[in-house]
């Protein structure tokens, strides 16, 4: 009898382990699932991409030149899948790691397409928040931010010295303080202060010179010329109109002056 009760126990083991050989992967369904969520999300990165190419003029062939990334995307890709299912994780952890890495990809690709976009709202910010900031569009223009005293005020680089200006239009030439003309290279001490002006504490004299080259985002002009106040008649340096008529328009928008060169 015990005889018989171990020739059963075996023969029930044999077809226990025989069961267990037999029976379907019950990782298969999440693979599945993974796969099906992985190359959902390959389609919507693909989609973007293509609105993308369609918004910035790439009409029938948005991808043009980055279309081996895509294939080089895609061989990445089924590494990654064959990879997962070599390691056998569990559905929850790849579940949450392709969400993160798909939304990453999605923003990354969004960011890509509207990179020049996003460089100008960056840009237009930092010329709010830095008085002076000009801030070039890319077709030459510049545009510089209303100052809180209500004026415009530039950081230009004069002869290679930054400087502040304040725009002026009531001022027919460019007027430098006697202390940024020093720290642009001028021999203040032997200037002829004869030329007479009338400004805002009355009459006084100032000396001409010839500087440059006078730089204002992407304009640039190189021969300008300017009139030196003497020490302690100005303050700020006066950005005036031989400079403004050098454009070829300029023109105030709300709180936004912008050049044309």
């Amino acid at each position: 009898m015990a005889r018989k009760a171990s020739y059963l126990g075996r023969t029930a083991g044999h077809a226990a382990s025989a069961k267990r050989y037999g029976d379907p992967d019950p990782m298969t369904p999440n693979f599945r699932k993974v796969a099906l969520i992985a190359l959902a999300g390959l389609g919507v990165a693909g989609l973007v991409w293509f609105i993308a190419g369609i918004g910035t003029g790439a009409g029938a062939d948005p991808l043009g030149e980055d279309a081996p990334n895509l294939v080089y995307l895609g061989v990445l890709l089924a590494v990654l899948l064959a990879s997962l299912v070599a390691s056998r994780p569990q559905f929850r952890e790849v579940g949450k790691a392709v969400l993160v890495w798909g939304g990453l990809g999605l923003v990354l690709v969004a960011g890509y397409a509207f990179k020049d976009d996003l460089s100008m709202i960056a840009r237009r910010t930092a010329a709010a928040i830095v008085p002076g900031m000009s801030v070039s569009d890319g077709s030459g223009a510049v545009m510089v931010m209303r100052s809180s005293d209500n004026h415009f005020h530039i950081r230009a680089n004069l002869a290679g010295t930054p400087v502040d200006f304040l725009v002026d239009t009531g001022a027919t030439t460019t007027t430098l303080s006697n202390d940024d003309a020093r720290r642009i290279g001028v021999d203040v001490e032997r200037l002829s202060y004869t030329v007479p002006i009338m400004t805002a504490n009355g009459q006084t004299g100032v000396a001409h010179v010839t500087t440059g080259p006078l730089i204002v985002g992407d304009i640039r002009i190189e021969k300008m010329d300017a009139l030196v106040t003497p020490s302690g008649k100005l303050g700020t340096s006066l950005l005036g109109m031989n400079f403004l008529n050098r454009m070829s328009s300029w023109r105030v928008e709300g709180d936004r002056l912008i050049f044309t060169p």
